[in-house]
């Protein structure tokens, strides 16, 4: 399990790879460059600089990045460089509607001859959420699952409880709300998660049959 990723995209989503990671390379690298040249900077002073150079995050964001960075000394940026683009392709190459979990994506790079630790996937999946290139629902098995963002289309997700299935629905309407909420509370908009959770029609009858 030695083989390098380049060599295993696929010639379909050679851009998509190339925008994502591009721009989580150059996300990551400011941030870093600014703990590099501060490394005593706090989340609050973390998260001010990183917007004058307009990469925006949130608190929680910034604590983790230094968490990760005191770790490893910013050699978190070599497994970037070095795996992304495959968790990239991998993903943006699923089919609209379908969800990976990070196990799924780890799995799939085995079968390409690549051996990935899964802190290494959670890592590289949710960078890809920070820069707007995938998100993510939280089932309620606990378990959590990334989506490719296809052509900026906006959709929420109704996931059955008790079996997780999980389909998708339009947004439209409810996008136009959110930044109207967004706006008059002066935010600016940056995208809009939904998840409805309910019982699927088999689990329904299933449940009265067994009642």
């Amino acid at each position: 399990m030695t083989a390098g990723p380049s060599h295993l995209l696929a010639g379909g989503n050679k851009k998509h790879v190339a925008r994502a990671t591009g721009a989580v390379w150059n996300r990551r690298r400011i941030v870093f460059d600014i703990i590099e040249k501060d490394p005593r900077v706090s989340a609050q002073g973390l998260v001010a600089r990183a917007q004058s150079f307009g990469v925006n995050m949130g608190l929680t964001t910034a604590y983790r990045l230094l968490r990760q960075y005191g770790k490893v000394d910013g050699d978190c940026l070599a497994a970037i460089k070095s795996h992304l683009p495959l968790v990239t392709e991998i993903l943006s190459s699923q089919p609209q509607g379908q969800h990976l979990t990070a196990n799924d994506v780890a799995e799939m790079a085995w079968k390409r001859g690549v051996k990935l630790h899964i802190s290494t996937v959670y890592r590289l999946l949710n960078c890809l959420v920070e820069a707007g290139a995938a998100q993510f629902i939280n089932s309620n098995a606990r378990k959590r699952y990334y989506e490719w963002k296809h052509d900026g289309s906006i959709h929420g997700h109704l996931n059955c409880i008790s079996c997780n299935k999980t389909i998708e629905f339009g947004l439209d309407s409810l996008q136009n709300f959110a930044q109207k909420m967004a706006s008059s509370n002066g935010f600016e908009y940056v995208g809009l998660e939904f998840t409805l959770h309910a019982r699927c029609q088999e689990c329904v009858k299933l449940n009265r049959n067994n009642a």
